[in-house]
C-alpha cells in the first residue's frame, strides 16, 4: 500500500510551488548526516522493491541506507535521525481535473503532522498511476541518481527548488549519447533519418533494458528519456532528458496533451536541443 500525497507539485507555477514544504539549506545539510531508510511496499510480490533494491544497492551513495517496511516508516518518521525514500500515491488538481501520479519521494525525517509538510528534499514523479510497471521501474535508479544531484546542487547552490533549477537547464547536451524508446516519440522523428533534420547529435533507439543497464553502470556517456503521459486529452505531458550516470537533468519540458501536442517527443523538443 503507497501513502496518498494529495499535493503534488512539478508545474512550472509559483504559486502551486508554495504549496510544498520545500528543502531549505539547513534541511540539506542534517541529510547528508543522516541514515536513508527505503520503504518497502506491503505486499508479498513486489516488482517496486525488487527494483528498488536492485536501483539502492547500485548507485545510491550519498548516505547509508537500510530497507524498511511501512510499518517502520510509521515508527521512525519523526525521528531526524533518518532520511526516506519512499513511493506515494500522488494528486494533481488542474482546471477541474484531477491526476493521479506515482511519485518517488525524498524526505527528511523530523516532527510533522504528515508527509506534505515533511522537508522534501528532491522528490520526483515516475509515471501515471495506471501505467504497467514494466514502463517506468527501470528508471528508478536514474530518479535516484537525480535525487542525488538535486542534493548536491542544492548544497553547493543553497536554496534552489526544481523551479530554479529547471529555469538554469542550458538544454546542451554537448557530446553525450541521447537514447529513446521508440515507442515514447513522435512519428516524426522514429526513425534516425528523420531526427537528422532536426538535430545533429548521437541519438540511439535502444529498449529499456540497455537504459537501465546504463544507469546502473553509471554510464555518464548516455542521456534517457523520463517521460510521463498517457495520452488522455487534457492531461499533463511531463519530458525530461537526465544523465544516466549522475542524474543531471539537462532538458525538461511540460504541456497539457491535446491534438497539436502528443504524448511523445517530438521534432519541437529536438530543435530545443544543442550539442557540440
Amino acid at each position: 500500500m503507497k501513502i496518498k500525497v494529495f499535493i503534488f507539485i512539478f508545474l512550472l507555477s509559483p504559486t502551486l510551488f508554495g504549496q510544498v514544504n520545500y528543502a531549505k539549506e539547513p534541511d540539506y545539510k542534517k541529510f547528508i548526516l543522516t541514515k536513508t531508510m527505503v520503504v518497502l511496499e506491503n505486499t508479498l510480490f513486489s516488482s517496486y522493491n525488487e527494483q528498488i533494491k536492485k536501483s539502492v544497492e547500485s548507485v545510491w551513495k550519498i548516505t547509508p541506507y537500510e530497507f524498511i517496511s511501512a510499518k517502520e516508516f510509521d515508527d521512525k518518521k519523526n525521528n531526524s535521525a533518518y532520511s526516506f525514500i519512499i513511493l506515494t500515491d500522488a494528486f494533481l488538481e488542474q482546471k477541474g481535473s484531477v491526476m493521479q501520479y506515482n511519485m518517488l519521494n525524498l524526505i527528511l525525517g523530523g516532527k510533522a503532522k504528515n508527509i506534505n509538510a515533511m522537508p522534501d528534499l528532491g522528490s520526483i514523479p515516475i509515471s501515471y498511476t495506471d501505467e504497467d510497471d514494466e514502463n517506468y521501474l527501470y528508471k528508478i535508479g536514474g530518479l535516484l541518481q537525480f535525487m542525488q544531484y538535486f542534493v548536491h546542487y542544492n548544497l553547493s547552490h543553497p536554496n534552489t527548488d526544481l523551479l530554479k533549477l529547471i529555469k538554469n537547464i542550458e538544454t546542451n547536451i554537448g557530446n553525450k549519447e541521447i537514447w529513446l524508446l521508440k515507442q515514447e516519440v513522435a512519428p516524426e522523428i522514429n526513425t534516425l533519418e528523420k531526427i537528422m533534420k532536426y538535430y545533429q547529435g548521437i541519438v540511439k533507439f535502444v529498449n529499456s533494458e540497455a537504459i537501465e543497464t546504463a544507469i546502473l553502470q553509471k554510464n555518464t556517456n548516455v542521456v534517457f528519456l523520463h517521460k510521463i503521459g498517457n495520452a488522455e486529452k487534457g492531461n499533463i505531458c511531463w519530458k525530461v532528458l537526465m544523465n544516466a550516470g549522475n542524474g543531471e537533468v539537462v532538458y525538461f519540458d511540460q504541456y497539457q496533451i491535446d491534438t497539436k501536442h502528443p504524448d511523445a517527443f517530438t521534432a519541437e523538443d529536438f530543435k530545443k536541443l544543442k550539442s557540440n
